[in-house]
């Protein structure tokens, strides 16, 4: 800090190293989802939402799917619609009412996942968790100062790569 008690701004060569991290990330996205495409058929958000349903192995609604993949419903239910009309889910009327939907994992569904690669999603999550709390919250705050300034807050959290995956 300077003696006036405000923050020194970030030098240029700083923001641009900030922003090669966020390209970085971006393309890490991209690679695996093409590799999934490649592989399986599928884009990297059906990927990561048909793993999660494998992991929970039981009926679940598009509102358990959204909480369980921390994203927008209307989200999730774009993926969910792709992975049925592939029939790697299936969507029934719940038993106990008929106006909700409840999805499960499909053989076929089970069986494309036998030689999957991990989800672009976990393998991020899994390296998140490696640093410490405080760096955790840290690094959370930081990018969410960056999404502030840059007018990205209002935008909702939605799967990677959603409308771009194959149908």
């Amino acid at each position: 800090m300077n003696s006036g008690g405000k923050k020194s701004p970030i030098p240029d060569e700083t923001a641009m190293a900030v922003l090669d991290s966020c390209r970085q990330l971006v393309s890490l996205v991209h690679t695996a989802s093409r590799a999934s495409e490649k592989q399986l058929g599928l884009s990297a958000a059906q990927l990561y939402v048909l793993q999660k349903m494998r992991a929970i192995d039981t009926a679940v609604s598009i509102g358990d799917l959204a909480v369980l993949t921390r994203t927008h419903q209307s989200s999730v239910s774009v993926v969910v619609k792709k992975l049925v009309l592939k029939k790697l889910l299936v969507s029934r009327p719940a038993p106990l009412d008929a106006r909700k939907l409840e999805l499960r994992v499909t053989d076929k569904g089970k069986k494309t996942l036998e030689n999957a690669p991990e989800a672009v999603q976990d393998r991020l999550i899994r390296a998140i968790k490696t640093l410490s709390s405080e760096d955790g919250q840290a690094l959370h705050a930081l990018l969410q100062t960056v999404l502030e300034k840059a007018e990205g807050l209002s935008h909702p959290v939605r799967l990677f790569l959603e409308d771009e995956g194959s149908i």
